[in-house]
């Protein structure tokens, strides 16, 4: 497509969404000079916070100006983007706000309007227009966090943030993230969390030696919670020799033979997802028409929804949700190029009506279908 052809779209509001849309999932490589001509980037940096609601079911292609009522009920400015049917995000100027108390009111404006179960993905305070592709792949990424605590509803950066000061944070709430690390094998972050109790512990001695090697052991429990890996490891002769060391380096030491254990293991069964990986994206491909979510998707190869959505991510790039709209779009693109109509494209590409179709067009490839 020619980005001189979006001269033909005389809605403002879309050409931004347009241009937006482009440098969110390209980079600044991604963005035509006449956006930057247009100054969008320097509007866009009067942003500092973004916050992504995801709807359970498909749910944007369903309503009419959502955005129009939200703004009038919650009588504040934000810039609104829809990124999918399930998926919308939107851009607030406030710097120093507890974004909480939004994300709340807009609940409540949802629930007495709408039907349906969503969540929210709140990101960290932020500067420039610079940060934002890097905003979006946080929220998609925190936003998986609903697979794992569906019953919380809101999900926040600045949560996994605050684990940084380490010598504060309570042992329970680190397990937890070991826990949901386990969950997903996702080792790059078993270490990191695994490294805030471990920096615990060493800068602070007041601790009984019978406390400390409960707290550890803990850790090597969460990692055969995994059954394949159970099944190649003696869990409880692990234990045993933790509660058998001296001193806490010996402690750390076994541990950390079990978290390298099964990273090894992790990294073998990476290698066979990566197979799952190319059978969803054939899928995804040739059923661009029917319902597709990651928990859809999950059953058909035999993993969980927040597993599957995290070596989706790691091995594509981007999460579920947007790989699916990017398929659906280049097939409506080349079916109307091949001349169907918007409503044969429509049916086919998954797009619940005419009216979500075009629009979706218009703001992904900047001119009319």
């Amino acid at each position: 497509m020619n980005t001189g052809e979006t001269h033909n779209i005389d809605d403002q509001k879309y050409l931004e969404r347009y241009f937006l849309q482009r440098y969110l999932y390209s980079g600044m490589e991604g963005l035509p000079e006449e956006a930057v001509e247009m100054k969008f980037p320097d509007k866009w940096s009067g942003w500092h916070y973004a916050v992504m609601i995801e709807f359970g079911k498909r749910f944007f292609d369903r309503i009419k100006d959502f955005d129009v009522l939200v703004a009038k009920e919650l009588r504040r400015d934000f810039f609104y983007l829809n990124l999918n049917a399930r998926q919308s995000l939107m851009l607030f100027k406030d710097a120093k706000c507890d974004y909480r108390l939004i994300v709340k009111q807009i609940r409540q404006i949802i629930r007495r309007r709408y039907s349906g179960i969503c969540y929210f993905a709140i990101s960290s305070k932020f500067d420039g227009a610079a940060a934002l592709p890097g905003v979006l792949a946080c929220l998609e990424q925190l936003m998986e966090e609903r697979f794992y605590h569906p019953e919380r509803g809101t999900f926040l950066a600045d949560e996994e943030n605050s684990l940084t000061v380490w010598s504060e944070v309570q042992d329970s709430l680190l397990m937890d993230k070991i826990s949901e690390d386990v969950s997903r094998k996702d080792v790059t972050q078993l270490w990191r969390h695994y490294g805030y109790l471990r920096k615990k512990y060493t800068a602070n001695t007041q601790y009984s030696s019978m406390y400390v090697k409960f707290v550890f052991s803990g850790v090597i429990q969460e990692l055969f919670s995994e059954e394949q890996f159970a099944e190649e490891r003696d869990m409880s002769a692990e234990v045993t020799r933790l509660y058998q060391a001296m001193n806490l380096a010996d402690i750390m030491n076994v541990t950390e033979d079990n978290i390298r254990a099964y990273e090894r293991f992790i990294n073998e069964s990476n290698r066979r997802s990566a197979e799952m990986i190319g059978w969803v994206e054939d899928y995804i491909k040739k059923n661009c028409g029917r319902e597709l979510t990651p928990e859809i998707l999950s059953g058909n190869v035999g993993l969980t929804p927040g597993y599957l959505s995290y070596i989706f991510r790691k091995e594509k790039g981007m999460c579920i949700p947007r790989y699916i709209k990017i398929c659906r779009m280049k097939k409506a693109r080349k079916m109307l190029l091949e001349g169907s109509t918007e409503a044969e494209a429509a049916r086919e590409c998954g797009f619940n009506n005419d009216d979500y179709l075009r629009s979706s067009f218009r703001e992904y490839f900047g001119i009319e279908p």
